[in-house]
């Protein structure tokens, strides 16, 4: 199942999601990133994610144009750095689904 869902071109809905383990982890001070790539593709791509509240783990992304111009299922994993930089890669096992599909053509 997919946990974001849109068409080619679409800017919207914004990417949100919550980072956790058992529950939300607590961002302060940290920076994060959304990385994502095709399906089975080697090539992937860091888009910058804003921290929405810290303490509830919450980050957000606002597309950009050319973003979704590539109709297909990526593979997607938020990457935080802490402050002492260490990386730290969630979800833990598996991947987020972000599906991107072809709209229908225009009149």
């Amino acid at each position: 199942m997919a946990f974001h869902r849109m068409k080619v071109g679409d800017l919207r809905p914004v990417f949100y999601a919550t980072v956790k383990r058992a529950g939300a982890v607590d961002l302060t001070g940290a920076t994060a990133v959304l990385r994502m790539g095709l399906a089975g593709s080697a090539e992937t791509v860091d888009y910058s994610l804003t921290v929405v509240s810290a303490e509830d783990g919450i980050v957000q992304y606002e597309w950009s144009t050319g973003d979704t111009d590539v109709a297909g299922t990526y593979q997607a994993s938020i990457i935080v750095t802490w402050p002492d930089s260490d990386p730290e890669t969630f979800p833990t096992k598996g991947f987020l689904e972000i599906v991107i599909e072809e709209g229908l053509a225009e009149p």
